[in-house]
């Protein structure tokens, strides 16, 4: 399909596809991630003139749009179909990514996320969509990639509406691993030194204690969910130790017992 973006006629089916959704496709060019919606998307996308909008506001780790994508309709005029944004190479699985986020990378790390947070928050942009799985990338640093249901919003405490929005996003995937079954199995069996193949009640009985310890751990103590795990690595050496505190403390204080008895037993059993 020919395309127009920033001002060049292009060719998707010259262009390597990286991805797609129920949006569209994404594909690489020259240094960006141009995603091309479908002609008939399963989902309502981005307004264009909110999209163009969005190219004005310049961020580092949670991106934003750098320019329009355009396509021909049948009497070859150009209409809006989509956008590109900053190309992020190298990606490390977020069942690795671990083995090179330090304390101090943490902290490096949220001085760039929260300084967007503020550049959004101040443009009045609501961010929402971080925490799932395919909208964050790790390279070495921490991006996220998905705009497509942020947008102008008028609310009050902006601020702390779109805090919350990225605490939870960095809890789904820097603890949850973006809640892929896939990596938080490879994880745990890692941590444990075992080849359980996770059912689907016990990777939600998993989830649930690693959540657990957001609402009790975390809302009461801290605002910003970096800081919380930079203190995690302080005392636990690593967020392995921290998870496997967490693992035995869900088993010794009973609490679940009641309703997870099979998956209780599971646990117990790779634990002990």
């Amino acid at each position: 399909m020919k395309i127009m973006y920033n001002g060049k006629i292009v060719d998707t089916n010259d262009m390597k596809v990286l991805g797609g959704n129920f949006e569209g496709m994404v594909y690489e060019y020259n240094g960006s991630a141009l995603k091309v919606y479908h002609q008939n998307p399963d989902k309502i996308v981005l307004p264009q003139d909110t999209c163009n909008d969005f190219t004005k506001i310049k961020t580092n780790a949670i991106l934003m749009p750098d320019n329009l994508v355009y396509a021909y309709d049948e009497n070859n005029q150009l209409y809006y179909r989509g956008c590109g944004t900053k190309l992020v190479k190298g990606e490390i699985p977020l069942s690795e990514m671990w083995q090179t986020l330090s304390k101090d990378k943490l902290q490096q790390q949220g001085d760039i996320l929260y300084d967007d947070l503020e550049t959004l928050t101040n443009n009045n942009v609501e961010i929402s969509d971080l925490e799932c799985l395919g909208n964050f990338i790790y390279n070495g640093n921490m991006y996220f990639c998905d705009f497509g249901n942020f947008k102008f919003s008028t609310m009050p405490n902006l601020y702390n509406s779109n805090l919350n929005a990225l605490n939870e996003a960095l809890h789904s995937q820097l603890i949850l691993l973006g809640k892929s079954k896939e990596f938080l199995e490879e994880e745990f069996c890692n941590m444990t030194n075992s080849n359980l193949e996770f059912t689907e009640d016990f990777y939600n009985f998993i989830m649930k204690i690693y959540n657990d310890t957001y609402e009790e751990n975390f809302l009461y103590l801290y605002k910003d969910y970096l800081v919380f795990l930079e203190e995690i690595l302080e005392e636990y050496g690593s967020i392995e130790n921290y998870k496997m505190e967490l693992l035995n403390n869900a088993l010794d204080s009973g609490r679940y017992e009641f309703n997870e008895e099979e998956n209780v037993e599971a646990l117990n059993k790779v634990l002990h």
